[in-house]
């Protein structure tokens, strides 16, 4: 039988505050702002290697009708293991409202993992990242201008 070699955990706040976590949650979003702004009461699961070090991490806050994927980040060593779209499924298993998520119209891998797992399309936010963000962001050799809203309901 094949190891896992990455397990679900719940980190706590020190935990949050630590360099590894950090630089987690700022390669996803890089303003420091937006992500003081997530609410107390988000849910946050990581994927933690055989040390114990996060490789993986997904934060989630409610909104007004269900709940929204804040961040979503796999350390840039551990990409294209399907550690994402582990963190998503996870979070959505059992899940009886809807959830959001909004990421980049250049986001290409984020765009195709959200999809895979049943998120729709429900709309383009123009210029988003042009009115929220000091300095331009560049994904694929793209300027990253327009956010998109996705969203999961459960069937």
């Amino acid at each position: 039988m094949k190891q896992d070699l990455f397990q679900f955990h719940t980190p706590d706040a020190a935990e949050l505050r630590s360099p590894y976590y950090r630089s987690l949650l700022l390669e996803a979003d890089p303003s420091p702002d937006s992500l003081a702004a997530y609410p107390a009461n988000s849910i946050i699961r990581a994927l933690t290697n055989l040390e114990g070090l996060p490789v993986a991490l997904l934060v989630a806050g409610p909104m007004k009708h269900g709940m929204e994927i804040l961040n979503l980040s796999v350390h840039p060593d551990f990409r294209r293991q399907g550690l994402a779209g582990r963190l998503v499924e996870e979070f959505l298993r059992g899940r009886k409202e809807s959830v959001r998520v909004c990421t980049g119209s250049t986001s290409f891998p984020a765009l195709a993992l959200y999809q895979k797992c049943d998120f729709r399309i429900q709309g383009i936010d123009p210029d988003y990242f042009l009115r929220n963000y000091d300095s331009p962001i560049y994904e694929a050799g793209i300027q990253l201008r327009d956010r998109l809203i996705l969203q999961w309901i459960p069937s």
